[in-house]
């Protein structure tokens, strides 16, 4: 496990991967902690327990209303896992949803498929509180989005949360076409 910045950050960065690239989206996360004056709390995870024990600690530490969360993890209808066919890492989406009990304004999840989640939690939008970017498709996932996610919780310049589908569209056409962003009560918004 690794972790930086303070848990009260109103940003967050979550990975619970253990298969190879994970050191490679930690470097791009460090970097974002940098470029973001330490103003995001940042974990690297490979065990559940401990994953969602993280979660739960920030969750109740932050303000929901102004929360931002990216999470990167591989994913299914069933959950988020470690290790790709991993039971005893799968996080469920119902466990997802009780470490962040809070709720996030943001979530951002990262992985293979990860809008399964909205199928379990429908119609209530589980954690999220207003929108929530979402993947539809196996890929790559992690590492190109993290970028996109330090603009997104950037002060300057300020992007204002109907702006992301766009900046996504143009930074990162081919990721754009294999992710959904839904608005809370899980309206698609593209």
């Amino acid at each position: 496990m690794k972790r930086t910045g303070a848990l009260t950050s109103q940003a967050a960065i979550f990975i619970y991967r253990d298969d190879g690239p994970e050191e490679k989206i930690w470097k791009a996360v460090r970097n974002v902690y940098k470029t973001e004056n330490g103003l995001i709390r940042a974990e690297l995870h490979n065990k559940k327990l401990p994953f969602l024990s993280a979660l739960k600690k920030w969750n109740v530490k932050t303000e929901s209303m102004n929360s931002f969360l990216y999470i990167n993890a591989h994913a299914g209808k069933l959950g988020m896992n470690c290790k790709p066919g991993v039971p005893e890492t799968r996080v469920s989406w119902h466990e997802l949803a009780e470490a962040l009990r809070c709720g996030v304004q943001y979530l951002w999840l990262m992985g293979c498929n990860t809008a399964e989640c909205v199928k379990s939690w429908y119609p209530l939008c589980g954690p999220v509180r207003k929108r929530l970017l979402a993947t539809n498709k196996k890929g790559v996932f992690g590492l190109p989005f993290v970028p996109l996610f330090a603009r997104e919780i950037s002060q300057d310049p300020i992007a204002f949360d109907d702006e992301m589908p766009s900046i996504l569209r143009k930074q990162e056409p081919n990721l754009a076409r294999f992710t959904r962003y839904f608005e809370c009560r899980f309206r698609e918004l593209y």
